[in-house]
Formats: C-alpha cells, sequence, structure tokens
C-alpha cells in the first residue's frame, strides 16, 4: 500500500508546500476558492535513486532522458519533451528528481 500525499504550488508567492496533511487539507481548500492560485500534486508512491520522494510536476532525469512526471490514463510517466512516455514504475530506481516545473521549467528546455 502507498501513502497518498500531496504537494502544492502558489503560483503568486512562488512557494512550494510540503506533504503534510494541514498544507494538504489547506491546499485543497484554497484551490477550491482560489483556483487560479494553487497548483496542487500527488505523490507517485515511489522514491528516486536518492530516496527522494517523486511527485506530479518533478522533473527527473534518467540514464538517457529529461522529462517531467504526469498522471495520465492511471499511471504516472515521464513525459520526456512531448515525444514518448516512460512509465516510471519500472525505472525510478534509476531516477534522479532534478527539479520541478514551478521552480526549475528552464530544465526542460534542454
Amino acid at each position: 500500500m502507498r501513502d497518498i500525499k500531496f504537494r502544492s504550488w502558489n503560483k503568486v508567492s512562488k512557494t512550494m508546500y510540503g506533504n503534510s496533511i494541514y498544507n494538504c487539507k489547506d491546499s485543497f481548500d484554497m484551490q477550491l476558492k482560489h483556483p487560479q492560485i494553487y497548483e496542487v500534486m500527488q505523490y507517485t508512491g515511489l522514491e528516486d535513486k536518492n530516496n527522494k520522494e517523486i511527485y506530479e510536476g518533478d522533473i527527473v532525469k534518467t540514464k538517457e532522458h529529461i522529462g517531467q512526471i504526469i498522471y495520465s490514463k492511471g499511471m504516472f510517466f515521464i513525459d520526456v519533451k512531448g515525444d514518448f512516455y516512460l512509465p516510471i514504475y519500472n525505472v525510478s530506481e534509476f531516477m534522479e528528481v532534478i527539479g520541478n516545473i514551478y521552480e526549475n521549467p528552464e530544465l526542460l528546455e534542454r
């Protein structure tokens, strides 16, 4: 069984809020009231090679690719520049979280 966790990005203050239940509930409440301000991301249930939790919106690096973690059709994938998707369940031990799309969008420009 995996942990259900979330984090949120405040688009106005440019702040990432962690995965505590309080922040999660507060983030959902605020997103419902102000959807233009908050973006909520779910934990994938996996960790990278450095034991860092992997969330939607993270930018990860594998041996061969850099891409963004997305959720689609009931699964989490690495979106590699919109060219193709890699399911993360079979590569998570080789991945490294190098940033996220909100704080480090330039990492996807390579």
